[in-house]
């Protein structure tokens, strides 16, 4: 069980870690950061520009996906379904698939993430 111990920890410390840095930098100037460390990548094909914007896509959605956590929880609450939880956690994945649809639909409205 030791090993499983040191394994939890690890990733508690690294969710810690990564909080304060996103808590700490403003999050222009951790993308900025990102895309310039991802500069080799291009001889393997990978655009940085490409990762930057899954990332900076990545940390919006964190908090509409909490938050519509959130609300599901006051919805089956106030219905007084608060055991169910797989009815919760579906109600969550269909908005955040609408949500990322929509997101999808928004940036290829402007042209963003096309094929160059």
């Amino acid at each position: 069980w030791l090993p499983g111990l040191v394994l939890a920890f690890n990733l508690l410390l690294a969710v810690w870690a990564s909080r304060l840095v996103t808590m700490t930098a403003p999050v222009p100037d951790l993308i900025d950061a990102l895309v310039r460390a991802a500069g080799p990548l291009r001889h393997v094909g990978i655009s940085p520009d490409r990762l930057g914007l899954a990332a900076a896509i990545m940390l919006r959605s964190i908090p509409v996906i909490a938050g519509s956590f959130a609300a599901t929880r006051q919805a089956a609450q106030a219905r007084g379904i608060t055991r169910h939880l797989g009815a919760q956690v579906t109600r969550v994945v269909v908005s955040a698939v609408g949500y990322a649809q929509a997101t999808g639909a928004a940036m290829a409205a402007r042209g963003i993430g096309e094929d160059d």
